[in-house]
């Protein structure tokens, strides 16, 4: 039995069972021995499979990548590697994201099932042989779902290569600063501020000087602030524009709601103070080209939060630098937030997106695509050093009543192109507390002309089997029944996850690393123009899942 067919038949008793509730969406990564006349039937028969599994046919498939590469190891031009991604669009507004390539090592097949209740994850084990590997199955394969795939390949028109144009914006050089450093927090309660103040405090070179935010916010914001400057002993500063003035603030770390962001970060860099910035960056692509523009013309530091400094995203940056696998044709990436109580949203009715979102956050929601997605792309954007220039994704409200009802996606998926035969595809959102022994799904995978590898955040781990009480989701919050914020975790009762054990993390915290930059005088590795750069994909994404077209990026 072949790869596939094992990982498939696995999932399928599963499925039958209802272990994950209803299946919502899919994901096959494929990297198979032999020859490029059988991607078209790996690919083929993930389409057949998911329009089994979701209950419907597919009513569009975009494809990316080429078939007519060199099939033997080594080739130094992305273009020339053959692998190749399809994004699928279901008839029901369910959604599937498919890659197959070469594998000159070691071949690999990974399959991920989501649920509305649940994901369930194909674990293989690549040290097993497998008669057979992938054989070429198109003959066994509906014709229709062929033809589908080998439509879809004839009707894409790769993106011409500008090598001049790829590359973002050299960093702007940063002052030198001694420490120690004022940091003025914009916003407090429920935001990421929770986070971002606790590892301010903890680094000796920083003091917090106060919480500030704009006179005019609500009366809610407002006690939030006010909450989190108590408990962090700090003052709460009523006047933001005159906090922003001060002598003693040099850092100002700025989780205002995403409408409020850009104009606020202007102000702050006009003010000449370096910028720690919540994502995702801003609401619209003009508020965050202005936070660029600002930016650039105070000669100010400026870093966007991200999981790029995180063990699983630095090992997949050393195995990219290291060149081992060859240059890097593809980047696919899972990651899902193990949070909320699903189960809850009408699949009966398939989300219909806004090409220009301007409601991103609300109590009981967010927009999780833009929240998630801009983790991968920030992935991307660092190790290619090349931005976004075309995306096709789809969005949709698989899991949670509370985001359907205000409109605001929880999951999403994307298929993004860099230029020079280079893509990744994205699967990404919220789906559910119980769908993960612990943070949730976090994989990339890394295609290269050479070889591939898969960078899983939760291995190497220890699994630790006890009798003791069962992890049981925390109690639902009204102020957050998503589970957003820190604080309302742990009024609620919630606990650590402790099935899985991982190593011991070294590595320095994303502020941590972005104070290193203001001490030694070196731009953060995602500045404002990277940060923009992501948010602009993001937004082209909206405008996609709208439209059901590949979009241009700005």
């Amino acid at each position: 039995m072949d790869h596939f067919s094992l990982a498939v038949e696995t999932a399928q008793s599963a499925l039958a069972a209802g272990r994950i509730g209803t299946p919502v969406s899919m994901r096959v990564f494929a990297q198979t021995a032999g020859d490029t006349s059988q991607l078209v039937g790996i690919l083929a028969r993930s389409l057949e499979t998911a329009s089994r599994w979701l209950a419907t046919e597919p009513a569009s498939v975009y494809a990316v990548g080429s078939l007519n590469g060199d099939e033997t190891p080594g080739s130094s031009d992305p273009a020339n590697t053959p692998h190749i991604a399809l994004g699928v669009r279901f008839a029901n507004g369910r959604a599937a994201v498919f890659s197959a390539g070469l594998a000159h090592t070691t071949p690999r097949m990974e399959l991920l099932v989501i649920g509305n209740r649940g994901v369930l994850s194909w674990e293989p084990d690549y040290g097993a042989i497998i008669e057979g590997d992938v054989p070429d199955q198109t003959s066994e394969v509906a014709a229709t779902y062929v033809r589908l795939v080998e439509d879809a390949l004839a009707s894409y028109k790769p993106l011409p290569s500008q090598a001049a144009k790829d590359s973002p914006a050299a960093p702007s050089s940063v002052v030198q600063l001694a420490p120690p450093y004022g940091v003025l927090l914009v916003a407090g309660s429920h935001t990421h501020q929770e986070n971002y103040a606790e590892a301010f405090a903890a680094d000796p070179r920083c003091r917090l000087v106060g919480v500030t935010d704009e006179p005019g916010v609500s009366s809610r914001r407002r006690a939030l602030n006010d909450r989190l400057a108590q408990q962090l002993g700090i003052p709460y500063l009523d006047d933001l524009a005159a906090a922003l003035q001060r002598d003693d603030v040099q850092i100002v770390s700025i989780c205002a709601e995403p409408e409020r962001r850009g104009p606020i970060a202007v102000a702050a860099a006009e003010a000449g103070k370096h910028l720690y910035l919540d994502k995702p960056l801003a609401a619209s692509s003009a508020q965050a080209e202005a936070i660029v523009a600002a930016v650039q013309s105070a000669g100010v530091a400026s870093q966007m939060f991200s999981l790029i400094g995180s063990p699983a995203a630095l090992r997949a940056r050393k195995i990219a630098d290291a060149q081992t696998l060859g240059p890097l044709v593809a980047m696919h990436a899972d990651l899902l937030f193990a949070k909320g109580d699903p189960g809850t949203a009408n699949l009966a009715i398939p989300r219909r997106e806004s090409a220009e979102p301007h409601n991103f956050e609300w109590v009981e929601s967010k927009r999780e695509f833009s929240n998630v997605g801009v983790y991968p792309l920030s992935l991307a954007q660092v190790i290619w050093q090349t931005p976004p220039r075309r995306i096709w994704a789809v969005t949709g409200n698989y899991f949670f009543a509370e985001h359907q009802v205000n409109q605001m996606e929880d999951f999403g998926l994307a298929v993004v192109e860099y230029g020079g035969g280079r893509f990744s595809t994205i699967v990404t959102g919220r789906c559910g507390w119980r769908s993960h022994p612990s943070h949730g799904i976090n994989r990339t995978y890394l295609v290269g002309s050479r070889g591939s590898a898969v960078v899983d955040a939760f291995r190497p781990r220890a699994e630790i089997y006890a009798d003791v009480p069962p992890w049981t989701p925390p109690r639902r919050h009204p102020e957050d029944p998503m589970g957003f914020w820190s604080s309302t975790i742990e009024e609620s009762g919630g606990r650590p996850k402790h099935a899985w054990q991982l190593p011991p993390d070294h590595n320095p915290s994303d502020i941590r690393a972005f104070v290193d930059c203001l001490e030694q005088g070196r731009p953060s590795d995602l500045p404002a123009r990277a940060a923009a750069n992501v948010h602009k994909a993001l937004m082209s994404a909206y405008r996609s899942a709208a439209s059901g077209e590949a979009i241009e990026v700005e």
